[in-house]
């Protein structure tokens, strides 16, 4: 919920989240788990000011979430 669930729906109250909203952001993590909306962006290693080249920061790669064990297919 902290992770991934809570920034994504932000600060709409629970009583006021619909299921299309959470429709919505599991068809998203099911695109990529980190929820970039497509955006292309480099993950960097540090935050503070560093050498990309040396820590091998990299472009972002779409990565689905994993489904949870024990899921129902």
């Amino acid at each position: 919920m902290d992770r991934t669930i809570g920034p994504a729906v932000g600060d709409v109250p629970l009583t006021k989240l619909t299921t299309r909203t959470l429709e919505n952001l599991y068809a998203e993590l099911r695109r990529c788990g980190k929820l970039c909306g497509g955006e292309h962006f480099v993950e960097h290693k540090r935050k503070a000011a560093h050498d990309c080249q040396r820590l091998h920061c990299s472009r972002h790669e779409y990565k689905p979430m994993a489904p949870a064990i024990g899921q129902i297919p």
